[in-house]
């Protein structure tokens, strides 16, 4: 359903007002109106007209969108016209930096902002359950709400090390280096050097 508006056009007749050219060229238009000086009615005319129209047609623009604009309350007018866009509604903040970072979206697109973790490398030879507390470069503001874990490793050579995700807050994330055995119980392939990667989305 369509929003509503009381603004309306003033004379929207256009009736005894001066046309563009005169208006533009008025003397009391581009220098003020003299103190107990008469105010001509076609001035005054032109002007409430060219300002009521756009006040009615931005309105109008607002009431098709499904927004209702009044005089009545100041407030209520204000958290209206909160709804428009700006440039800065649109602003997409970051830190992009290969150790960590984020990008966070405006909140036009809900504010979602994605961090990344580098951990750091680790060169033990065994699949002991070491862990990394890793601290995400900012804050998210009010949840982290899910986080993986990649394992880097340093070569193109398959491992059977791998990094797993524990617990994480809006401040850090644990993560938790482990191991796998081969078939027939034979102990796995440990190579060093592996590096944990985490990526995690929050707002």
């Amino acid at each position: 359903m369509p929003g509503t508006t009381n603004f309306l056009p003033f004379n929207p007749g256009a009736v005894n007002q001066e046309n563009d050219a005169t208006y533009a060229a008025d003397a009391l238009r581009n220098g003020g109106i003299p103190t107990d000086a008469l105010f001509p009615s076609p001035l005054g005319n032109k002007m409430f007209f060219q300002w009521s129209q756009f006040i009615a047609a931005f309105a109008g623009m607002l009431a098709d969108k499904n927004y209702s604009t009044s005089d009545a309350n100041l407030a209520n007018l204000k958290a209206v016209l909160a709804n428009i866009l700006t440039n800065v509604d649109l602003q997409i903040t970051s830190h992009l930096n290969a150790a960590s970072g984020y990008i966070k979206l405006p909140p036009a697109l809900g504010g979602i902002m994605f961090q990344w973790i580098v951990g750091a490398t680790d060169y033990t030879l065994d699949n002991n359950l070491t862990s990394q507390s890793l601290n995400f470069y900012t804050p998210f503001p009010n949840a982290c709400l899910m986080a993986s874990v990649q394992t880097q490793l340093p070569s193109a050579v398959a491992t059977d090390i791998f990094w797993q995700l524990g617990p994480f807050t809006t401040t850090t994330v644990l993560v938790i280096k482990g191991g796998s055995h081969n078939d027939a119980g034979r102990h796995g392939y440990y190579l060093s050097g592996t590096t944990p990667l985490v990526l995690a989305l929050g707002y």
